[in-house]
């Protein structure tokens, strides 16, 4: 079951999706020169070998096209984290660069997409697909869709990030 993930959204290895989440596209929307994230979950209803997904260019109505270097798949790790004394959960960790992965049968894992706009974009709806593939398993598709504002952000006077995920705790301080 492919599934539309939140990039929000905290997922553990038995957390399934709602009949809602299931989704033909994905759709987003970016700016030239900025980038946007997406991500999906593929919950296994049997055992899945070597789960992967693929991604080409996305080409708009006029003939743009967004090259497919411009998009990055990754894997997000679940690891184990402190939950209180001598109690443990799996928590959203890290995004790792796009791997085979097995998938248990009842369990979910995300994946993730990061969209560098190239700052030459023309505005417009750009569509491409994601392709998830399975060793043991047909493969499956999602629509990726893509409106290119014609919108240019401003470049902040300093600069500012976000941590996506769940904080490190390490040494009584935050990271």
């Amino acid at each position: 079951v492919l599934a539309e993930a939140h990039c929000s959204l905290d997922l553990n290895p038995r957390s399934q999706p709602e009949p809602a989440d299931s989704r033909e596209a994905i759709e987003l929307f970016a700016a030239p020169g900025a980038q946007e994230q997406a991500s999906f979950a593929v919950y296994a209803q049997r055992d899945l070998q070597d789960v992967s997904f693929q991604l080409g260019p996305l080409k708009s109505d006029g003939g743009a096209t967004l090259p497919a270097a411009a998009l990055t798949p990754g894997l997000v790790q679940f690891l184990p984290w402190k939950a209180g004394p001598q109690q443990f959960s799996l928590q959203e960790c890290l995004i790792l660069p796009l791997r085979p992965t097995f998938i248990g049968g009842g369990t979910c894992k995300r994946f993730w997409i990061t969209l560098a706009t190239p700052a030459d974009a023309a505005p417009g709806v750009y569509t491409g697909r994601i392709s998830v593939t399975a060793a043991n398993a047909p493969p499956a598709a999602l629509q990726l869709r893509v409106r290119v504002l014609p919108v240019r952000l401003a470049t902040p006077p300093f600069e500012r990030f976000m941590y996506f995920g769940t904080m490190y705790y390490l040494g009584k301080a935050y990271l």
